[in-house]
Formats: C-alpha cells, sequence, structure tokens
C-alpha cells in the first residue's frame, strides 16, 4: 500500500431518516434537520471502508447484508461486513444481532412475514463502549436512542426482511438467501473501558478479512506504524499537521507519530488491509 504525504479531513454527507434525530452532537453542525446517518467519505475516490455516524430515535428495520459472494453472483460490486461501537446511548436501548436460536429459512420467511422476526432475535441493552463485529448473513437491527460509530465495507447494500409495518420494501427472497439465521457468537462483540487501556499500546478490537480496528489513546500514538490509516477520534482533541481533530470528524492519513494530543485523546484507528479473519474481544 502506498504512503500518503498528507492527512485528509473526510467530507461529511448527512442524511436524513425518519428515525433520525434533530438532536446531533454540537460537533455536527446540523440542528434542525432529521439526520440519521453521517458518511465520512473522501472528495477523491471512494475508500474501500466507509465510516459512519448514526443517530437513532427509532428503531431501524430488521435486515441483513449478503457476502462478498452472493453479492457478486447478484451483480453487485460487493458484499457488507460491518463493526458498530456505541458511542452513546439511552436507558434501556437495545441492539438486535443474531437469533436467539438457529432457524430454516422456511421458519425465517414466516416469521419476517408476520413480525414475530423480533421474538426470535437476540436483543442486547448496550451502553457508550460496546461493540460489536457484524458479519455478512447476521440478521440485526439497531434500537432507539444510540449513537453509533460504523466501519462497514463501502456498499449500499442493504436487505429488509422487517421495518415495523412502515410501508417500505422488503427484500425477502434475496434477503432470506443470504442471511446465517443464526445466534451472533459471543467471541465477536465486547466493551471498551478506560480502566487498564491506558500505557498499553495500540490495542487491536477486531479484524476480518476488509479491515482492522485499532483503539488508541494519547500513550499510544507514538507506537502505532505508518500506514493509510482512516482516524476516528472519540475524545479529547490533537493536532496531526494542520488539523485539529476531535470527535466529529474523521481523517484519511498516516502520521499518528507526529501527532500532538490532550492527555485524554483517543481515537479508533481503521486499516483497509485484509487479514486473516480473527475477531478479538476486548478485555474490561
Amino acid at each position: 500500500m502506498s504512503h500518503r504525504s498528507k492527512t485528509v479531513v473526510l467530507d461529511r454527507a448527512f442524511h436524513e431518516r425518519p428515525w433520525g434525530r434533530p438532536d446531533l452532537p454540537a460537533a455536527y453542525g446540523a440542528e434542525g434537520r432529521r439526520i440519521g446517518e453521517v458518511w465520512h467519505q473522501s472528495p477523491d475516490a471512494a475508500l474501500p471502508v466507509l465510516i459512519k455516524s448514526l443517530f437513532t430515535s427509532e428503531s431501524l428495520s430488521v435486515q441483513v447484508h449478503p457476502d462478498d459472494a452472493s453479492a457478486l453472483r447478484a451483480g453487485l460490486p460487493s458484499g457488507k461486513e460491518e463493526w458498530w461501537l456505541v458511542t452513546a446511548a439511552e436507558q434501556h436501548s437495545v441492539l438486535g444481532i443474531g437469533l436467539r436460536s438457529p432457524a430454516t429459512s422456511e421458519v425465517l420467511r414466516e416469521a419476517a412475514l408476520d413480525g414475530s422476526i423480533i421474538d426470535l432475535m437476540q436483543w442486547f441493552p448496550v451502553n457508550a463502549g460496546d461493540f460489536f463485529h457484524i458479519p455478512p448473513g447476521t440478521v440485526h437491527a439497531i434500537g432507539a436512542g444510540v449513537d453509533i460509530v460504523e466501519v462497514q465495507q463501502n456498499a449500499d447494500v442493504t436487505y429488509r426482511l422487517y421495518d415495523y409495518g412502515r410501508g417500505r420494501e422488503l427484500h425477502l427472497d434475496i434477503g432470506i438467501a443470504a442471511a446465517q439465521a443464526l445466534p451472533h457468537p459471543p467471541q465477536l462483540r465486547g466493551r471498551l473501558t478506560q480502566k487498564g487501556l491506558e500505557g498499553e499500546g495500540p490495542r487491536l478490537l477486531t479484524e476480518c478479512p476488509h479491515f482492522k480496528v485499532w483503539y488508541v489513546d494519547a500513550s499510544a500514538l507514538g507506537a502505532f506504524p505508518s500506514g493509510d490509516f482512516q482516524i476516528v477520534p472519540l475524545a479529547g482533541d490533537a493536532v496531526i499537521e494542520d488539523f485539529i481533530i476531535r470527535p466529529g470528524v474523521v481523517l484519511w492519513g498516516h502520521p499518528l507519530d507526529l501527532c500532538s494530543a490532550s492527555s485524554d485523546f483517543a481515537c479508533l484507528v481503521i486499516d483497509a488491509a485484509k487479514p486473516s479473519c480473527r475477531p478479538q474481544r476486548e478485555r474490561d
């Protein structure tokens, strides 16, 4: 991979959604618009990994994404693998990820048609710091009242299985064919905590064939290797080249070892390399 000589602040594309919110954090400057998704994109070219900031006031549809093989068979450029970090959550917020027990395609179809798919799903109460890896084929749904950083393959392909009667198009045939109607593996989820993280160097949170996600705090910036990374600030602020970075922006570049940061600075670093798939669970 070639290395960039400059850091780029990615453009922010604001997407209004019926389940979005008009009260985004001040750093986004989108007051009054019902924003559900902010896409952080390169002004020059599509990056292989897309970073989104999600803000929900209502539950999203129950959906599934295809893997690369089934997407290619459908004439699409790629499937979509995702990783979520909850950055804020209201009391009683939940995420639906996987099923409580394996189900056949016939059972999944009937449940999608009558709405009982909600009862088949595994619902996780969440708080800020919880993270989940969502492999292709995972039946999933995001609940109301959460802010999420989403790391995903840069593909806009979603199959809706159930939408709470909102009247939008469903994709039952292709969605059920893509679904792995199984529970979500425990090793694909974990929780970030500050305790024990400081001074331990970069922490690998997950990796798959499409990306790695690292947690890096102020004490570990100098230890992070160079590379073409997407940098997602989570707390504090830092200066990289001429940029002051803080939560609400995403950068593309590599000079973390040249960064000066506040003591409480922390960020995610996303590498779009192609390692073998070994998602890892963060220690509490």
